[in-house]
């Protein structure tokens, strides 16, 4: 508590001698932050506006993406803006209590602890006083139901949110993908909220995920539910331009004005290794940031490796670690292999076709591949989707895959290059076998 208010007055007296304030990094660039950042956020117009559309529409929304593209982001924007009462369901917590339902009471419990159990008590209360009264003289011919938890939630949800619109946000949908009788409870529950008995609160149901196919999943079990169920464009990548923005404005809050040539660098350096995902061109921005506070804000042109370093150690660890387990094996095969590697690390292509591959490879590295050689890249690929350590995964296509999440992608991308002098793929943090 001392040092944030001694912080404070720090800040406090070089205000008043005119020095010049520079907010933390961590206050600037805030990659994990859940709630919005907006003086760091970059409007997504297209985007923002198919989801004010679809919510003011008559069915639920469905929003989907990779993992670090914005998703996230973009909705609480877009629910706050539009004043919207928000209610978020973690479908990670719904696999733990075995229960979407369960889960969706829980979050809502926690703004009104009693009034989800009223009427649960009132039925209980009422049985003990027909019991006493001797009222029950045929359990075959009367019965008591157990209070509906998810009937309570949204007409709570819609008693709080009043004249506004209530929404409740299922969120990291991925998480129940794989389980059928949760994404079963998901499709009653679409189906429910169109019956007079829910419909009559005019709660909207958000889904947000990574699957892109979960509508189809959902419609294919359920055929009514795809009629309920209206998605926006996927939320990928921002544009180079957006990342241009971003890193002006970031480091415009730092305190530090960046010439044309050196945000023309940093921006093509940055969409590049990011590929322009949301979080991890903050997360890239954050340790660049700290680079230069450690070089007291002055711009030098190694800069860029040493963040490339300190991202590959902080955000993309696991997958970097992934990476050295493959290039580290000295098998006959592993100079190619890291041959492999380095094309899929320039690959612009989301799939990729071993022949296309094969022949960049052939173009890459044309003193070690003869016309009439055959270069293994098909069994290559084969044995990077397989195992615990995959980091491709083979698609529907026959001969095709892609990356079995995009960070991998990225840390090759900041990890490998190709030293001409040498003929070896390097690490930035340790050389590995010669290639040619």
């Amino acid at each position: 508590m001392w040092g944030t208010r001694r912080g404070c007055i720090i800040r406090y007296m070089l205000s008043l001698f005119g020095k010049e304030i520079r907010p933390s990094i961590d206050q600037v660039f805030t990659p994990r932050r859940t709630e919005v950042n907006r003086a760091i956020y970059v409007d997504r117009v297209a985007l923002e506006k198919a989801l004010i559309r679809a919510l003011g529409g008559s069915l639920h929304t469905m929003i989907y993406g990779e993992s670090g593209s914005g998703k996230s982001w973009l909705y609480k924007k877009v629910l706050s803006d539009i004043g919207a009462l928000v209610a978020t369901a973690n479908c990670a917590n719904a696999v733990r209590l075995k229960s979407l339902t369960a889960e969706i009471q829980q979050v809502v419990d926690e703004e009104e602890p009693k009034r989800l159990a009223e009427h649960s008590e009132e039925m209980n209360t009422t049985l003990k006083a027909v019991v006493a009264e001797g009222g029950l003289k045929s359990t075959r011919k009367y019965t008591f139901s157990e209070s509906d938890p998810f009937l309570d939630c949204v007409r709570i949800l819609r008693e709080r949110a009043g004249s506004n619109s209530a929404v409740l946000v299922i969120d990291n949908l991925e998480m129940i993908f794989s389980s059928a009788a949760l994404m079963e409870e998901l499709a009653s529950i679409v189906i429910l909220l169109d019956d007079a008995r829910y419909a009559k609160f005019s709660v909207k149901l958000l889904i947000v995920g990574v699957p892109s196919d979960a509508k189809r999943y959902l419609s294919k079990t359920h055929a009514s539910v795809g009629n309920r169920l209206s998605e926006i464009p996927e939320v990928s990548n921002l544009s180079s331009d957006q990342v241009r923005t971003l890193i002006k404005t970031g480091f415009s809050l730092l305190k530090l004005e960046l010439d044309e040539e050196t945000l023309d660098m940093w921006q093509k350096h940055v969409f590049e290794i990011t590929m322009g995902y949301a979080q991890p061109v903050q997360e890239y921005c954050q340790q660049l940031g700290y680079v230069l506070e450690d070089s007291n804000w002055k711009i030098e042109p190694e800069q860029l490796k040493e963040a490339n370093i300190a991202w590959l150690k902080q955000g993309l660890s696991q997958a970097s670690g992934l990476i050295n387990e493959w290039m580290n094996k000295r098998e006959t095969k592993a100079g190619r292999r890291n041959q492999v590697l380095y094309v899929l690390s320039k690959s612009k292509k989301k799939t990729f076709h071993v022949n296309d591959v094969e022949s960049a490879l052939r173009l890459e590295f044309a003193s070690s591949t003869k016309p009439d050689q055959t270069l293994g890249v098909g069994q290559i690929l084969s044995e990077l989707s397989k195992g615990q350590n995959a980091i491709l995964k083979r698609t529907q296509s026959e001969a095709s895959y892609e990356f079995r999440d995009a960070r991998f992608a990225m840390a090759l991308r900041a990890s490998l290059y190709k030293d001409p002098h040498r003929f070896k793929i390097s690490k930035l943090d340790s050389p590995v076998a010669d290639i040619e």
